[in-house]
């Protein structure tokens, strides 16, 4: 269900959490509740994609209409608005208040390591988060997060509004499609092939990223080049010595071979005043046919010897 339009009152917040109840799985519940005991609030047992791709379409809408009516009953709905306050498209000195009165509330470690990482710190706004942390006395709080913004500023170069990547949907395409894609990358046969399938990867990420403007699709593309020259580097680490070996051993014999032919061609040259024009007209009108015809074959010859890996290469 899509809630970007949505007028928010109990009433459309009961049928939200009912959807919530719809997606909970009893299996899934077990699991989160071993791994989140210290949360106050029932947990459903809905995985957190679902939930975020609820809370996207509630942060394309009245956000603070939301706010005012949800509820802490189940721990989705906390994440839920965790989310929300992360996704929110304002400015983040505009979500500040709102952002101090959540996190004073959390509970557990999911709900704390979800927001955290869903909530993008930009460029613009890292002055404003340093200024926040001077009304708290405890050194060891400015100083991680200050390296949280360092960190932010490395992994995601922070961008304006405008400049956003859906890095949930850019994942998405990297879970489903984008290692298929790869091996077409890495493992072509031709050039042209692992070149085309390089550009084919990088539209498809712009695309499933939803970058707008140039330095947003450059980013994008930076991303998406890391994580191929990543794999490419882990299926070369799994290339054994012995195979090493082999690909040596046939560059070198190649060399060998195209030394040999190049200089039985020298030779050749050396030896015979082979085949310009001038040089043939003149040799028959001479009538000297048979010289011409020798210096041909010679000549082909020396450029069509049979490689050292033949009839296997």
């Amino acid at each position: 269900m899509e809630y970007a339009n949505t007028i928010w009152n109990k009433s459309a917040y009961k049928a939200l959490v009912a959807e919530l109840n719809s997606l909970a799985e009893p299996g899934y519940k077990a699991f989160q509740e071993r791994l989140c005991t210290t949360s106050k609030a029932e947990i459903l047992g809905v995985r957190s994609p679902y939930v975020k791709k609820i809370a996207k379409s509630v942060a394309k809408g009245d956000v603070s209409g939301f706010l005012s009516v949800c509820e802490n009953t189940y721990y989705e709905e906390v994440l839920l608005k965790a989310f929300v306050i992360a996704f929110w498209r304002c400015p983040l000195s505009e979500k500040w208040a709102t952002v101090e009165a959540f996190v004073t509330g959390i509970d557990n470690w999911a709900v704390c390591d979800g927001f955290c990482a869903a909530l993008k710190i930009r460029e613009n706004e890292q002055a404003f988060l340093l200024e926040q942390c001077e009304k708290y006395s405890q050194k060891e709080l400015k100083k991680r997060i200050k390296e949280y913004v360092k960190r932010q500023s490395n992994i995601h170069e922070l961008s304006s509004l405008t400049e956003e990547i859906d890095f949930e949907d850019l994942a998405e395409y990297m879970k489903s499609g984008l290692l298929e894609d790869i091996q077409k990358r890495l493992f072509g046969v031709k050039k042209d092939e692992r070149k085309a399938a390089r550009e084919q990867i990088f539209q498809k990420s712009i695309m499933y990223s939803g970058a707008k403007t140039d330095i947003a699709k450059k980013k994008v593309v930076k991303i998406v080049s890391n994580i191929i020259d990543i794999l490419h580097r882990f299926y070369f680490s799994k290339v054994g010595k012995g195979a090493v070996l082999v690909l040596a051993e046939v560059e070198d014999v190649m060399e060998d071979g195209f030394d040999k032919v190049s200089r039985k061609i020298d030779n050749t040259l050396e030896k015979n005043s082979l085949v310009s024009i001038d040089s043939a007209i003149k040799a028959i009108s001479s009538g000297e046919l048979k010289e011409v015809e020798n210096k041909i074959n010679t000549f082909f010859d020396c450029i069509s010897v049979v490689h050292e890996l033949s009839p296997d290469y």
